[in-house]
């Protein structure tokens, strides 16, 4: 259990980000960013209005390096991707990543949000959020 005197913003810190779009039968990717510095990973994901026979899609990636080098599925809570539907209007999620295999090397992840089906488009955001920092020196600053 964590600390009622720790500060959010010093065990979770926010990655990189899909900045809020309409994205109409597209997808949209966050950079590659290094994971050893957390011990745990997950995506933060916001949408809108989904029409009638479109969906979101929500993957993640793993690699070995900042260019994607050697690219391939990373997990989410255990399934290669997150799929909501049009009945699924305007909802939020935290989708938890499997771990990143660092046995091989891949130290770096990246998620993508992907719009399919109608032509409508859809407000999609999303956030990849490390948890837990390794060092004191990943704690985001605190403000007063």
């Amino acid at each position: 259990m964590i600390s009622v005197n720790v500060r959010p913003s010093s065990v979770i810190l926010i990655k990189d980000t899909i900045p809020a779009q309409s994205l109409t039968a597209s997808a949209a990717s966050t950079g590659w960013v290094k994971t050893s510095d957390e011990h745990k990973h997950a995506i933060a994901l916001l949408f809108g209005s989904i029409a009638t026979g479109a969906g979101v899609t929500i993957s993640a990636q793993q690699a070995t390096d900042s260019s994607g080098t050697g690219a391939k599925v990373l997990n989410i809570n255990g399934a290669a991707t997150a799929v909501y539907v049009d009945t699924d209007d305007n909802k939020s999620a935290i989708l938890d990543l499997d771990p990143v295999d660092v046995e091989n090397t891949f130290y770096y992840i990246r998620a993508t949000v992907t719009t399919t089906g109608a032509g409508d488009a859809v407000l999609v955001a999303a956030a990849l959020i490390g948890v837990g920092p390794k060092h004191e020196t990943g704690l985001n600053p605190s403000t007063t």
